[in-house]
């Protein structure tokens, strides 16, 4: 990995933040770099999409890691699923008090 994205790491060196995520924290190296057209979006593209498949074989080959992923998904799932009760609710809710019914409202 160094050898093909060594200057990569130097703009991970450049980050304010020693956790960033390279997305949309504030002093992003490289986030600055793709804005300024010194990092090709391709190349880091192709970093991430090989991250993600370095992620994949190790949680093939790590129990611990494989537990890790499939819990934060389930985490991921059960959020994005609230929050769509949440949407549907809400539309039922603006639908019943344009028809009438919203001056006896339920409680919850």
């Amino acid at each position: 990995m160094e050898e093909m994205f060594g200057d990569l790491d130097e703009l991970f060196a450049q980050c304010r933040f020693a956790d960033c995520a390279h997305q949309a924290e504030p002093g992003c190296a490289v986030q600055q770099a793709l804005a300024e057209g010194a990092l090709d979006p391709r190349r880091w593209a192709s970093y991430l999409k090989l991250q993600r498949e370095l992620a994949a074989l190790n949680r093939k080959h790590d129990a611990a890691a494989r537990r890790a992923y499939q819990r934060e998904w389930h985490q991921k799932v059960m959020s994005a699923d609230r929050g769509q009760r949440a949407v549907e609710r809400y539309k039922h809710d603006q639908a019943e008090e344009r028809s009438g019914r919203g001056a006896k409202r339920r409680k919850r």
